[in-house]
């Protein structure tokens, strides 16, 4: 686990879920770190764009890690601490905004697509830890020493 946690950003936060997924079997097939990383724009609506192509159009989100295991499809918002924003882009996807680019992207169609939020454990409190558990399917919280599930829904 990376060093000085408490003071995390969205990289750190980032790396311990990738480990925290991996280790439970899932496949990461696009990371988006900030500055750096090539990620999946998923546009509301249509397909996607590959590899640091940014085309900002209203509503495209970039998650920051896209992951499968078996025909699940599960993509995650990473960040030290969360936001209206990141949960508005949560809040579309469930309502299947991205459907069709999530399945253009990772190029079959998912049984299941497994929305997840990780950040820091401190940050994770009040309404809008109560909104991410009613949206996600995953939260995880890191901490200086370890990346856990605090809430999971199957």
């Amino acid at each position: 686990m990376a060093r000085g946690l408490s003071k995390a950003g969205e990289r750190e936060v980032t790396s311990a879920a990738v480990d925290w997924l991996v280790s439970r079997g899932w496949v990461v097939v696009a990371r988006a770190l900030p500055r750096g990383g090539h990620g999946v724009a998923l546009r509301p609506g249509r397909g996607h764009a590959r590899g640091g192509r940014r085309c900002l159009l209203r509503g495209t989100w970039i998650p920051d890690v896209v992951a499968v295991r078996d025909k699940e499809v599960l993509l995650l918002e990473s960040k030290p601490a969360l936001s209206q924003r990141d949960l508005a882009k949560l809040e579309r996807a469930r309502a299947g905004a991205y459907d069709r680019a999530i399945a253009a992207a990772v190029r079959f169609a998912p049984a299941r697509v497994v929305l997840a939020v990780a950040l820091r454990a401190e940050n994770f409190n009040g309404p809008l830890a109560d909104r991410a558990r009613a949206v996600c399917d995953l939260v995880l919280l890191v901490s200086r020493c370890s990346c856990q599930a605090v809430h999971e829904r199957r």
